[in-house]
């Protein structure tokens, strides 16, 4: 008998090839996304410190902005309350009121750690929308490229037409691949 198998070990054994998403030719133009004026002076520098990276990835676009606006805004929050949190600590002295109501002093976990959390967690999605992260990084492709049509693969429809019926290879030399799709007797004039 063998041992079961975990979750994680099904899932991977299970799942289905993704099709090649950064194969496929991106409709978007490309640019360079406008930082706002109302960021703080943090947010300022990590916006165009992301727009650096995704510019040089050739995956930014002008639509990006909002993405990019509110991850260097959260970038921005979650580095304040870690630096106030390195000065407070992790744990604060608080003042409560026992069940006599007189007052007992006790520490208590810093509010601020739910807030770094907070931000952290929110880092992490905008930083996988925008293809920052190792996971995300492959899945994205570079905008405003067309794909450049190449001869049909053998399996495909067109290979199949283009040879009339025959599963070997198409004689090609010389000849271009929309003269070959064209009935006989055709001309580029008639299309």
């Amino acid at each position: 008998m063998s041992a079961r198998k975990s979750p994680a070990e099904i899932r991977l054994h299970s799942a289905r090839p993704h099709p090649a998403v950064a194969d496929r030719p991106s409709a978007f133009e490309p640019g360079r996304a406008k930082a706002p004026l109302h960021l703080c002076e943090a947010a300022k520098v990590e916006f165009k410190r992301v727009s650096k990276i995704l510019g040089a990835r050739g995956v930014e676009t002008q639509g990006d902005f909002l993405t990019m606006t509110l991850y260097a805004e959260v970038y921005s929050r979650w580095a304040e309350a870690k630096d106030a949190l390195r000065k407070e600590g992790l744990r604060v002295d608080v003042v409560v009121l026992d069940s006599h109501g007189v007052p007992v002093p006790t520490k208590r976990m810093n509010p601020l750690l739910k807030v770094c959390e907070a931000c952290e967690s929110r880092l992490l999605s905008l930083a996988k929308a925008m293809g920052l992260t190792p996971d995300s990084r492959e899945r994205t492709k570079p905008v405003g490229q067309k794909a450049q049509p190449g001869p049909p693969q053998p399996g495909t429809l067109a290979f199949h037409l283009l040879n009339g019926g025959k599963d070997s290879e198409p004689d090609t030399e010389g000849k271009d691949f929309d003269s070959q799709l064209r009935a006989p007797g055709q001309s580029e004039t008639d299309d």
